[in-house]
């Protein structure tokens, strides 16, 4: 869990674009390096809370809505867009770092290529469908994000040393 207390909402991390390519919009747009999208590229919950909504207009009816219900970002919406499909029905109660869809192929509400566009709803919104207007919370977004990443690639370099090790480890015979 990053400083934020957000998970990094895309997984396997190796396949997400560089932080280079993400753009702010109503949210933060990130893709994978290759185009993944489908089961190849999953969305996570950044954080423990409820599925309370599905689909959100331009942005496709599989887009799922999280209410946090614990950490710094208690009681805020965050949306996923341009999921496809939806991983997790509408009452579900989910952990931090559990899948709740998967990244959309092709055209998913307006998009023209398939990526998350992962946003958070103003403070004191009243309704998973208030959507915020451009710029009004992505840079709060793009900042939970980055935290999210640093420590996601650190865990994830951490693991591929270990793994390297016990691999170098079982191949002397100990």
């Amino acid at each position: 869990m990053g400083s934020s207390g957000w998970i990094f909402p895309l997984y396997p991390l190796p396949r997400v674009a560089p932080k280079g390519w993400w753009s702010l919009d109503q949210g933060v747009d990130i893709g994978g390096n290759a185009n993944q999208c489908g089961s190849r590229l999953r969305e996570l919950a950044v954080a423990s809370g409820t599925i309370v909504h599905e689909g959100l207009d331009g942005f496709g009816s599989s887009t799922p809505v999280l209410l946090v219900d614990s950490g710094p970002d208690k009681g805020r919406y965050i949306y996923y867009g341009h999921a496809q499909p939806a991983l997790q029905p509408v009452g579900a109660h989910v952990s931090a770092g559990q899948p709740i869809a998967d990244v959309g192929c092709g055209a998913v509400g307006i998009s023209s290529a398939p990526h998350l566009e992962i946003g958070m709803l103003p403070a004191g919104a009243h309704s998973p469908e208030d959507l915020p207007s451009v710029g009004e919370t992505s840079h709060e977004t793009m900042s939970n994000l980055n935290a999210a990443y640093k420590t996601a690639r650190a865990a994830d370099q951490a693991r591929r040393a270990a793994a390297a090790k016990a691999k170098r480890h079982s191949l002397r015979g100990h």
